[in-house]
């Protein structure tokens, strides 16, 4: 855990980055969730392309289109889910960004998505 050295840190700054900051990950593992419908959803996609010509009978039709049918559904999930987690990470980061912006004391404890380092710069190579 992050230690806090400097008093002028306070308490409920540093409560709201931390929550924050669990709600980044859940917004990772709806992001994941989608990226796992919608690779599930085009694997039965494949599945059912290849399966086409090998299956014989009455059962082909009603297996192929239930399996058409019921990716389409997944694969718009998936995308839900994938537009969701990446909209609530782009937040989350927005919030962050703000908090740490306010408090510099911050920045040697978080990570920030943004150069809060401006004024260091790296000398040029010659």
């Amino acid at each position: 855990m992050a230690q806090k050295n400097s008093s002028s840190i306070s308490q409920e700054d540093y409560q709201k980055l931390t929550l924050l900051l669990a709600e980044k990950r859940t917004s990772h593992t709806t992001l994941r969730s989608g990226l796992a419908l919608c690779a599930l959803s085009m694997t039965l996609i494949t599945f059912t392309v290849f399966m086409d010509t090998n299956l014989v009978g009455s059962f082909q039709g009603f297996f192929l289109t239930t399996l058409g049918i019921g990716s389409i559904p997944l694969f718009g999930f998936g995308c839900y889910f994938v537009h969701r987690g990446l909209s609530h990470l782009r937040f989350h980061d927005r919030m962050i960004n703000s908090i740490l912006s306010e408090n510099p004391d911050f920045a040697a404890i978080f990570y920030s998505t943004r150069n809060m380092h401006a004024d260091s710069k790296v000398p040029d190579k010659k």
